[in-house]
């Protein structure tokens, strides 16, 4: 018999086959009948999930390609590449133009900004790894999108108001011409075969494309807040090439040969074709004048030294002020009498004009004849306040009233009048419209006539001249004259400003300016005797006859004399209602309450410098005696030696013309400086700080030409060249050790400063002035190249010298000095003697701790006080010892030494010259500040304190990393 398990094992490479061969041939149906159940109960449901589930991602999808065309659409608004189908109100989900919607929708944008987009992963979608993934891809894009279309909205919200006014006028005639073009295209597919309306058709379309590219430029722009003058004007000169509506096709022979055949209402396209074009227009015109304003006076003029291109947008602009102005005037007529022909009531419209017109007359006719009466009622109501008011003040105080209103009442009256009438008027009674206009320039030409009647009148009145009734009638008719002048002022600004002058508004305001001084100055020069009498009065010379009226009536006061009457007539009224008001007790009370809190505030500041004294006395103290401005110096007997070889100089009993001051910081250069720029009276004498580091040799030569004011050096030839015509003069070049840094490659300027020094330059004496470490150090590199025959150095003051110096700032500060009891110890016989032997003492200190040195010895006189209250307790004076620096590395010592051969450095600069790297440096500076060896100032550079100058000069010394000359 036959063995499966055994024929299983011999087919040793088939297990499948193994498997399938022990089985039973009547098995194997039931066995590949239960696979296909197991196939169909587990598998394919799962499939069908799957299947299901993907319609999940139909939503996600659409949602995400709804969000793109969006975007896109926003993106082209804000690019200026609109399709011609744009709609703003399908695109921008609020009203541009209302601003209460666009800030509550920019509010919420900034809300959805800071709140998390997330999305939970549908369960269906779990099963389904390639679903899953396409769903996260889909939700990343969504929210990539989502932040592009916000950022998109909140650009367009943030635009400001009259720009987007501006955008919503300008795209709701878009969409208005979109529907017109559509309208055209299906009346030229109706009448085909006909060659004038296809004509006319193609013209139109024509002329809308020009329009939208106008536009398209236009919109491309006028998001960005600040683009230049020439992008503005070269967007701008875009619009006039938009021919006028009216000329874009041949409406009225397309009329008149068509008029018994169906078309369409030609008038309306016409009217909706001018309506885009002044929209845009005058949108654009104003987008641009304003970028042009926003650019300033010196924009302006900046272009007029582009003559071409400035002379050609001025050009433009005159040319199309009168078509603008035209356009503006006579556009509501034109609009109101076609659509009155599209109705058939013509004759209606004419009779309502006519109306119309008759009513501006009446009505203004009638305002200003009540204008007349208007003062006449006020005098009948201050008569009869008169005689019920019973109080002096008050019945003065009623006349100063009354006396200024009577005369500006008529002006009044029309200007509130006229305005009123035209605010309330339909809009469809253009004509009543302009009684606002026309009231407001009446009112103007009134308003300045009574100004300056009034100013003419005061000038004579106030100080003391009569006026016959002959002189007021021609200063009235004078100011009458005047008065068109203002007028025609006022006129041509606001036809200028509304007309889309961008430069035109520039030279308007200049041509406005001129014409009013001329005016005025012409109304003055008519009475130049009286004006020059009210000047001497206004200036408290007295109303007197023997006034000399010519003092005032120099050639070059004429010149401005409209802006001293101006300014003399508001000092003079100022004054006057003080005056009058001080009648009243009230204001007489609250005048001198004033007065006594104005004295009591300057008392209580000066208590109060006091009390901060009480309060803060150290700190005060300290700044008081460390301020080197306005405090008093002492000028110790050493300018006599600094002047004897500058005099030989000049006298020509010596060619030697450098002189080298050397010194410490803080040993008195700057004092010595100053008093020699006071005292030499010679010769012109002038001082040139080298500012740091001046390491270039062009920016020396540069330095030296602008402060001898020469012409561009390139070698020292050139400046000796330059140099012969100029006048003998004494030049102090003060900071000399920033023409160097002690690296390879920063010691030209210096080298070609000593080559300035050494050239024949007779008609300059050199004073150089630098830091003695700097000039030891420089003697060492340059050892044969020096030639200073005359060399200074400074002295060490005297402790007398020192005691002047602190003393005379002490006394200053109002605080009692106080000496410390191991200072009055020493042996004196009374208090007073004590006193004396303590003062030696510590000025004797401070002399040998400091070096003489004034600024160490104030500084550790500083350092040595305490102040309490008002006095001033004064201990041992003492210098920093050297025990922290025998502590430093050699790292750090290297670093203050070349601070100290450079007087101060930068960080950089410290770098450069010890070759450390920057953690090294920045961590000596560091340290140097802790211990406070430093100082850092406002530009970041870094110095030695002066009170550790003489420790860790001597420290570096004895290290060998200073010279010691």
């Amino acid at each position: 018999m036959h063995n499966p398990i055994s024929a299983g094992k011999a087919l040793g490479s088939r297990p499948d086959m193994r498997f399938v061969a022990g089985i039973r041939p009547p098995l194997r149906p039931l066995l590949l009948l239960i696979s296909l159940l197991f196939i169909g109960v587990f598998v394919t449901p799962a499939l069908a999930d799957c299947k299901q589930a993907e319609a999940l991602l139909d939503k996600p999808a659409q949602r995400l390609q709804v969000l793109i065309e969006q975007r896109n659409r926003l993106e082209k608004l804000l690019s200026g590449r609109l399709s011609a189908s744009f709609d703003i109100s399908k695109n921008v989900p609020v009203a541009l133009d209302r601003e209460l919607d666009v800030f509550r929708a920019r509010h919420e944008l900034a809300v959805k900004e800071s709140d998390t987009d997330s999305s939970e992963i549908p369960a269906a979608l779990e099963d389904c790894p390639p679903l899953e993934k396409k769903w996260n891809s889909l939700q990343y894009q969504l929210s990539s999108e989502k932040d592009l279309l916000r950022q998109q909205q909140i650009q367009l919200y943030d635009l400001p108001k009259p720009t987007r006014q501006a955008l919503v006028r300008v795209l709701g005639q878009w969409q208005t011409l979109y529907e017109l073009q559509k309208e055209a295209d299906q009346w030229a597919e109706k009448d085909a075969e006909s060659p004038d309306t296809v004509a006319l058709v193609n013209q139109v379309n024509q002329w809308i494309d020009l329009w939208r590219d106008a536009t398209r430029n236009w919109l491309s722009q006028l998001h960005h807040n600040s683009p230049a003058g020439s992008d503005s004007n070269n967007i701008w000169g875009l619009t006039p090439q938009v021919p006028n509506a009216d000329e874009a096709a041949d409406w009225v022979n397309y009329v008149e040969s068509h008029s018994e055949g169906e078309s369409p209402d030609l008038l309306s396209w016409l009217d909706q074709m001018e309506a885009a074009e002044s929209a845009l227009l005058r949108e654009s015109s104003k987008w641009r004048n304003k970028k042009i304003w926003d650019l300033g006076w010196a924009h302006f003029f900046k272009d007029l030294t582009k003559p071409r291109s400035f002379w050609r947008q001025l050009a433009n602009e005159a040319s199309e002020a009168p078509t603008n102005l035209f356009d503006a005037v006579t556009r509501p007529f034109i609009r109101e009498y076609r659509r009155s022909l599209r109705l058939g009531n013509r004759g209606e419209l004419l009779s309502e004009w006519f109306l119309q017109t008759l009513a501006l007359i009446g009505i203004m006719s009638g305002l200003m004849r009540f204008a007349r009466t208007v003062p006449g009622a006020i005098s009948r109501i201050q008569q009869n306040l008169l005689g019920s008011l019973q109080h002096k003040l008050l019945l003065q105080f009623n006349s100063a009233f009354m006396w200024f209103i009577k005369p500006n009442a008529p002006w009044l009256v029309v200007l509130v009048g006229t305005n009123l009438i035209a605010y309330y008027v339909p809009a469809e009674w253009i004509i009543l419209k302009w009684l606002g206009p026309i009231g407001t320039l009446y009112s103007v030409f009134r308003a300045a006539r009574v100004l300056l009647e009034w100013m003419i009148s005061r000038t004579f009145t106030r100080s003391g001249q009569f006026v016959p009734t002959s002189a007021a009638e021609n200063q009235a008719a004078d100011a009458h004259t005047v008065s068109w002048v203002v007028v025609l002022c006022f006129l041509s600004w606001v036809l200028v400003k509304g007309t889309g002058g961008g430069y035109l508004m520039f030279f308007n305001i200049i041509f406005n300016f001129a014409l009013c001084w001329a005016g005025l100055l012409w109304l003055m020069l008519r009475y130049r005797e009286g004006v020059a009498r009210f000047f001497l009065f206004v200036t408290g010379k007295g109303k007197g006859k023997n006034l000399d009226a010519g003092s005032a009536q120099k050639w070059w006061m004429i010149l401005i004399w409209p802006l001293l009457f101006v300014l003399a007539h508001i000092v003079d009224v100022v004054l006057n209602m003080h005056q009058k008001l001080m009648v009243f007790d009230t204001y007489r009370s609250i005048s001198i309450k004033l007065m006594r809190w104005r004295l009591a505030a300057e008392a209580k500041d000066e208590e109060g410098e006091t009390e901060k004294d009480e309060t803060l006395p150290d700190e005060n103290y300290r700044e008081w005696m460390l301020m080197d401005e306005g405090k008093p110096s002492l000028d110790i007997n050493i300018l006599s030696h600094v002047l004897t070889p500058i005099q030989l100089w000049n006298k020509d009993k010596s060619d030697d013309n450098v002189l080298l001051i050397v010194g410490d910081q803080g040993s008195g250069k700057s004092t010595l400086l100053n008093s020699l720029q006071e005292k030499w009276e010679d010769t012109t004498i002038s001082m040139l700080r080298i500012p740091p580091k001046t390491t270039n040799n062009e920016l020396l030569f540069s330095l030296l030409a602008s402060h001898l004011g020469l012409e561009k050096l390139n070698s020292v030839s050139d400046l000796v060249k330059h140099c012969d015509g100029l006048e003998p003069q004494v030049l102090i070049i003060e900071n000399t050790q920033n023409l160097f840094l002690s690296e390879v490659g920063y010691l030209n300027a210096y080298r070609l400063f000593n080559q300035c020094l050494n050239a024949n330059i007779p008609n300059i004496y050199w004073v150089v002035v630098m830091h003695s470490q700097s000039s030891i150090y420089l003697s060492c590199v340059f050892n044969r190249e020096l030639r200073f025959t005359n060399v200074f150095k400074m002295p060490r003051w005297s402790p007398a010298d020192i005691r002047r110096l602190i003393l005379s700032r002490h006394q200053g500060s109002r605080r009692t000095l106080k000496y410390d009891e191991l200072l009055l110890s020493a042996s004196a016989g009374s208090e007073s003697s004590s006193i004396r032997a303590a003062d030696s003492r510590v000025f004797n200190i401070l002399w040998e701790q400091s070096g003489g040195n004034p600024q160490i010895a104030i500084q550790l006189w500083v350092e040595a006080s305490r102040s309490r209250e008002r006095v001033v307790d004064i201990g041992v004076p003492a210098k920093p010892g050297n025990t922290l620096l025998k502590e430093l590395k050699d790292d750090l010592c290297f670093i203050y030494a070349s601070i100290i051969i450079h007087k101060s450095l930068s960080g950089d600069e410290i770098m450069l010259v010890t070759h450390y790297a920057e953690p090294i440096v920045r961590h000596a500076l560091k340290q140097g500040l802790h211990l406070g060896l430093l100082r850092r100032d406002e530009t970041k550079r870094y110095r030695i304190d002066p009170i550790w100058q003489g420790t860790i000069i001597s420290f570096l010394i004895s290290k060998n990393m200073l010279w010691n000359m």
